[in-house]
């Protein structure tokens, strides 16, 4: 799989999805990895692990100047806020959004919501196109896979409760802005290491 644009053909009129997101905590991925082996677990689409970061904010259709706008806007925003740190996570369980048919890992940390609400709030003169309030029931998550059903709820219970169980607490690095479109994963990162 590649995770960069390299070698892919670039429009001016291809659309790409981005998110401002957190990179997964040191031993998360490895972690969840052990949780997942031997676990018979329902057929959907997981995400593969170099794509699961936590999704703070999402814009589905944006060109690669829009995309570049937006870091360029997004930099010194985040920087003057002092919002370019690390930010503990703490995961507790899952949970989904079912119009959308996902499932992710269940983020509760209170400097993640805090750092969420600080963005949202904070960046007032953002340009209509990036809006930031969207959406009402946006909340930040570990996308761990799509085509989720309600009915995997009852034919697979026993993973899903196990899945409820799973927990992980560490610091994560700092905001990241991804590039997203046909399976090829880039990321920007406002800070460099």
């Amino acid at each position: 799989m590649r995770t960069n644009f390299s070698d892919a053909q670039e429009t001016k009129e291809r659309k790409y999805r981005a998110f401002l997101a957190l990179p997964p905590p040191e031993g998360l991925l490895e972690m969840f990895k052990k949780f997942q082996k031997g676990k018979e677990k329902p057929p959907l689409r997981w995400s593969a692990p170099e794509k699961i970061h936590l999704t703070l904010f999402f814009w589905p259709s944006l060109n690669r100047n829009e995309f570049n706008n937006l870091w360029e806007y997004l930099m010194p925003k985040l920087k003057d806020n002092n919002l370019l740190k690390k930010y503990k996570s703490d995961i507790r369980g899952f949970h989904f959004f079912p119009k959308a048919q996902v499932i992710f890992l269940r983020e509760i940390s209170e400097e993640i919501f805090n750092l969420y609400e600080n963005i949202k709030g904070n960046i007032k003169d953002i340009p209509k196109e990036f809006d930031f309030n969207k959406s009402e029931s946006f909340t930040p998550h570990w996308t761990l896979a799509r085509k989720f059903r309600y009915s995997h709820l009852i034919k697979y219970k026993k993973y899903f409760q196990s899945l409820d169980t799973f927990s992980f607490s560490e610091k994560t690095p700092s905001p990241v802005l991804y590039l997203s479109v046909d399976s090829i994963y880039e990321s920007k990162p406002f800070i460099k290491g």
